[in-house]
């Protein structure tokens, strides 16, 4: 979540249909801290470890296939954001 969330906040402009995803970019941020929140509460960092160990385990997967993509596909990631080329 940190990746996308926090990432996606400086990372896509605000403008135009942008503002769609930045509001999940925002919900993803706020769950961050909620989670970092709850985790200080109730001291229980092992499981927070665990968590975080399996989330790194199970989503590098999805991480690594979606830069791929992008990578491989930058024409229509552009379109798709928008993005102009310099003239």
């Amino acid at each position: 979540m940190f990746f996308f969330g926090v990432g996606g906040l400086i990372v896509f402009p605000w403008s135009g249909m942008n503002i769609i995803p930045q509001i999940g970019h925002i919900i993803m941020t706020l769950n961050i801290v909620w989670t970092i929140f709850v985790t200080i509460k109730t001291n229980d960092y092992k499981a927070a470890a665990i968590g975080l160990i399996l989330g790194i385990v199970i989503f590098s997967f999805f991480i690594g296939y979606q830069q791929n993509y992008v990578a491989s596909h930058s024409e229509d990631f552009k379109k798709i954001m928008q993005i102009k080329k310099p003239k």
